[in-house]
């Protein structure tokens, strides 16, 4: 039978970018996993097979493929993503978690010397 996974993200994480890179993330620390449903915290969801294919989503009007329905049984396994950096309000990618300027790094005085 063929069931779902369910990731619930942070309060302050939302978007389909973010909900398409927490499912990508999913997949590759479970393996085994073919379908799961990325949920923000106020009700919008999407369900997102391995292949990156969007497979079922709380719009009631969208259309999707007849082929690779989205699973009837929630497997049982589901994971709320913590609020990892409350100074952030909206966190629409998981590049926002990352600094966007490297740290200056100054070079060691060997370094200098043998420059």
């Amino acid at each position: 039978m063929t069931t779902y996974d369910i990731v619930s993200l942070a309060d302050n994480e939302w978007g389909n970018q973010i909900m398409r890179e927490v499912a990508q993330e999913w997949f590759a620390r479970h393996p085994h996993c073919e379908f799961v449903e990325v949920r923000e915290h106020a009700g919008w969801w999407l369900g997102y097979h391995r292949s990156g294919e969007i497979i079922g989503t709380a719009n009631d009007c969208a259309v999707m493929r007849n082929d690779r329905p989205r699973p009837d049984t929630f497997s049982g396994v589901s994971h709320r993503r913590p609020v990892i950096r409350p100074d952030l309000r909206e966190v629409a990618t998981l590049a926002a978690y990352r600094p966007l300027v490297p740290p200056l790094v100054k070079p060691s005085a060997l370094e200098v010397l043998h420059a």
